[in-house]
């Protein structure tokens, strides 16, 4: 958040692409896929996991500790970006990642998106969604987001991505850091958006009257 500002940006976890699940995604003006490999964490689906996110994303990074970062930067593309986190949970950037100089996956990209969205996508780009039976509505669809260019394309994903998942400035913003993360993760209510802001001003008021 010190980075990005929520107003221009938004950030998704867990994010299905292909075979894999990103664990964290900034969208603004271009898609960043960060996966994290802590010291714990096997390797194992390293490289199945970037060849998915390179297909998608604009630019892929790792996120891992010092003590594999050796292991990572084996393993990674050298398109891919390596970021560390050191001992005093700073980041470090060991490689800087380049920009995806290949076309997108046009399937891995339809496939992401939920239904609302992949209905969106192909109004944006053709003013209508096809007349057809729900059951072929998908391959449908499909079949128009084949015949578009790569830019408009790509820039409508970002467009509705970032319309039909944004983030919560306000909530974000009333929460301690030690919570802002599952804010973004979970996909938190109305009401208890509202449940947790009263929570969290209560005790803001309780610890102003113990001081």
């Amino acid at each position: 958040m010190g980075h990005h500002s929520v107003n221009t940006a938004t950030m998704l976890t867990e994010f299905r692409v292909g075979k894999s699940k990103a664990d964290c995604v900034i969208l603004n003006g271009k898609s960043t896929c960060y996966e994290i490999k802590t010291e714990f964490d096997s390797l194992a689906r390293l490289e199945a996991q970037l060849n998915d996110y390179s297909k998608l994303f604009d630019e892929v990074y790792v996120v891992c500790s010092e003590k594999n970062v050796n292991l990572v930067l084996a393993k990674a593309p050298t398109s891919v970006g390596v970021l560390i986190l050191n001992k005093k949970n700073y980041f470090h950037t060991k490689r800087k990642a380049t920009i995806r100089n290949h076309p997108v996956d046009r399937e891995m990209l339809f496939k992401s998106l939920r239904k609302q969205e992949y209905l969106e996508l192909v109004r944006s780009v053709a003013g209508e969604t096809p007349k057809v039976a729900n059951g072929k509505i998908f391959s449908a669809c499909f079949d128009v987001v084949k015949g578009v260019s790569e830019d408009i394309l790509c820039k409508c994903y970002l467009d509705i991505l970032k319309r039909f998942r944004p983030l919560n400035g306000i909530f974000l913003e009333s929460l301690p850091l030690s919570l802002k993360g599952a804010a973004v993760s979970y996909d938190f209510s109305s009401a208890e958006i509202n449940s947790l802001r009263r929570i969290m001003q209560n005790k803001e008021v309780s610890c102003t009257v113990q001081s």
